[in-house]
């Protein structure tokens, strides 16, 4: 019921009308006003489908990853091209691109591809294909491990220049290791000329290749810590800058939306020599964890990071939290570097949000959005099977243990209640939420149990 009449303000509204729709829509839709470079890996598309990525808050995606021959030939994985992720990339103004290498591909392949001439002009012919069939916008070179003598350095540089005159239109990105052992082979005045932008790995400070327990992602440095050279997110950009002469327009800070569980009772404690090290671990994992009663929140105050301290036993988990991504989104703004790249998209999932992804887009001025139920289904579909498949191994794993006299460990292994593995109906949105954040938590569960059953039967617990 309308308790008064609009007619004397007809003409007022037909004024402010276009306004308010005008304000509505461009806050509504805001694009970010930083680079928000995500890479979408082509292997995670069933639990975190394309359908449901929140393309308002990035501007670029980069598809993870093709890997180039050795004689130059680039083949295409299954999957990799997506037409809905090209269909609503497009729809949306994000821009995508093809990455290229990563961690398992190595230098082997770069190396010969781009010493042999023969080699190289194959690659850049079946790229051009490629990039131009799928109506791509460029590519993204992620050369890993960087080189590491002056020699292989002089090839990456010169690939590097032969994509850029070979490409002049496209969008040329690169990810690079950029600890000063590599750093210091590479000319970073001809890296820039030949990129837009920069990508800084700047994630995986520590891992199991270290001699301490720190921070995998800390952004700022602690002289009192054991970590290498004192590295964090801070001290790479500014040796970038000061020392090699990288303008900060051309840089993108890393972060990860994965986390580590190293099996130590404090940060700077040794790892242990033999024997596993760490385990990885999910953003939801980590939400889990906490919520379990097994691990503890902390706060970093000198390195500016979040941790988990497990309460009993051996276990600190390095992660990212809303908090410690508003703080990197506000120094990117702060020390004007172009933006920030993301590993990866869907490590974030919390039943049908996802929070650090929405933290991100906040952060530079976006929005953050829920996924919609279409995808919900797809995920769900696929949470199904992951959790019947998670159950039967871990059942598996806890006979065995019985077998082998290992009472304790085989309790531990005990799996929890099959969820229910009736698929919920699209429409029905809480329940299909509260099936995919069960699924979740059933998983997370399981696959910690999983992780510690196979170390007690001497099983590598990444299997």
């Amino acid at each position: 019921m309308i308790w008064f009449s609009l007619k004397p303000f007809s003409g007022l509204l037909l004024i402010l009308l276009p306004v308010f729709f005008f304000l509505v829509l461009t806050t509504a839709w805001a694009k970010p006003n930083k680079i928000v470079l995500a890479y979408s890996a082509h292997w995670l598309d069933e639990i975190y489908p394309p359908e449901a990525y929140n393309y308002q808050g990035m501007t670029h995606i980069t598809r993870s990853f093709l890997e180039v021959d050795a004689d130059g030939h680039l083949p295409v994985p299954e999957g990799y091209f997506n037409q809905a992720l090209s269909e609503k990339a497009k729809k949306n103004g994000v821009k995508l691109l093809a990455s290229i290498g990563g961690a398992s591909a190595g230098e082997k392949n770069w190396l010969s591809m781009a010493k042999n001439p023969q080699y190289q002009k194959r690659f850049f012919n079946e790229l051009e294909k490629l990039i131009q069939d799928n109506h791509y916008d460029g590519v993204d070179i992620d050369w890993e491990t960087m080189p590491q003598t002056d020699e292989d350095a002089k090839a990456f540089l010169s690939f590097m220049k032969a994509l850029r005159a070979r490409f002049p239109k496209w969008i040329l990105t690169t990810a690079v290791m950029a600890g000063d052992k590599w750093a210091k082979f590479l000319n970073w005045q001809d890296l820039s000329q030949s990129v837009d932008y920069i990508g800084l790995m700047t994630y995986d400070f520590s891992g199991d290749w270290s001699e301490y327990a720190y921070h995998h992602a800390n952004l700022y440095s602690d002289p009192s810590s054991k970590a290498e050279e004192g590295i964090s997110a801070d001290e790479t950009v500014h040796r970038l800058e000061t020392k090699y002469g990288v303008k900060p327009g051309k840089l993108l800070l890393g972060v990860p939306f994965y986390g580590k569980n190293f099996l130590v009772a404090n940060w700077n404690d040794p790892l242990p020599k033999e024997g596993k090290k760490l385990t990885g671990m999910r953003y939801s994992e980590a939400l889990q964890a906490v919520k379990d009663g097994e691990y503890t929140e902390m706060w970093d105050e000198k390195a500016q990071a979040p941790y988990l301290k497990k309460k009993n036993g051996l276990g600190m988990v390095t992660y990212e939290t809303p908090r410690s991504l508003a703080l990197k989104c506000k120094y990117v703004v702060d020390q004007k570097l172009s933006g920030i790249i993301i590993w990866v998209l869907g490590s974030d999932l919390v039943g049908n949000r996802t929070p650090l992804l929405d933290q991100v887009a906040l952060s530079f001025g976006s929005r953050a959005r829920a996924i919609p139920p279409s995808a919900m289904a797809q995920m769900e579909a696929a949470y199904l099977v992951e959790a019947k498949k998670e159950w039967d191994e871990l059942s598996g794993l806890r006979d065995k243990l019985t077998k082998a006299g290992k009472k304790e460990e085989a309790l531990a292994a005990e799996p929890n209640r099959l969820p229910d593995l009736t698929p919920a109906k699209a429409t029905e949105m809480k329940k299909l939420i509260r099936h995919l954040e069960e699924l979740q938590s059933f998983l997370n569960d399981a696959t910690r149990k999983t992780r510690t059953a196979k170390r007690a039967l001497g099983l590598d617990p990444n299997q």
